[in-house]
């Protein structure tokens, strides 16, 4: 029996609209390639950043910033290895593309 690849996509941006279109555009690759894929929702997390405004030191005026990442975990399953050697190409490409404005992390499993 073939054994199965498994790619595990860890996304994360700075904004919802940004995870949904990486997401839309992971699932459209898998449905071009008859690929069975899992998504998983993973728990937001609040980052505070302070940031000094004045130039002077003596003037300590700072402003606080709260940015929210927000997480997804993309699994995408490979039936076969003919199949994967057949997409992998455009599977890089792909991923290129949507490492723009957002952190991504590939795990490959066999």
């Amino acid at each position: 029996m073939p054994s199965p690849i498994t790619i595990k996509i860890t996304i994360e941006a700075t904004h919802l609209k940004t995870l949904k279109s990486k997401q839309h555009f992971l699932i459209q690759f898998c449905k071009i390639f008859n690929l069975n894929f899992k998504v998983i929702p993973l728990a937001t997390k609040n980052k505070k950043i302070a940031l000094l405004r004045s130039p002077h030191i003596h003037k300590k005026t700072w402003r606080t910033y709260i940015f929210k990442i927000v997480k997804l975990k993309f699994e995408i399953y490979f039936p076969t290895k003919t199949i994967f050697a057949k997409s992998v190409i455009r599977f890089n490409t792909l991923i290129k593309i949507l490492s723009i404005n957002c952190r991504i992390k590939v795990n490959f499993l066999s």
